[in-house]
């Protein structure tokens, strides 16, 4: 299978990676092939996915099962549940827009909110600016 670098950190980070994924992504991790960024990054869009219902049965399983295995993941889940949940009873449009997820840019004061990539940061951009 040949998955992008994403795809398959998605997939080890669910524990849905086979055994030779697991193996090649845990010594790119070791070796330091793949900085700390592309990780967080990949963390924070399981938990936007898991957030805005954008993952197949298999994916919520996964992040219910693997993913949310640490405290700190499920703490981080917490805070970004409470920041949607902010948004939708403060800021009615923001909450309206996480549910259409359009596919506007964030730009400030356009009062458009992205959501292709990373939505719970567009988000918090958003609400700085408005």
């Amino acid at each position: 299978m040949n998955l992008s670098p994403e795809k398959r950190y998605r997939r080890f980070f669910l524990g849905i990676a086979n055994e030779e994924e697991q193996c090649r992504i845990e010594e790119e991790v070791l070796t330091g092939e793949v900085d700390d960024f592309f990780l967080q990054n990949t963390e924070d869009e399981l938990i936007d996915d898991y957030l805005l219902g954008s993952m197949t049965q298999e994916e919520r399983q996964g992040f219910s099962m693997s993913f949310l295995s640490t405290k700190e993941r499920r703490q981080r889940l917490a805070f970004a549940a409470g920041l949607i949940e902010y948004a939708r009873k403060s800021f009615p449009r923001a909450g309206s827009l996480l549910s259409a997820a359009p596919s506007a840019p964030c730009f400030p004061g356009s009062g458009q909110l992205c959501l292709r990539r990373r939505p719970l940061s567009c988000l918090v951009f958003w609400l700085a600016w408005n």
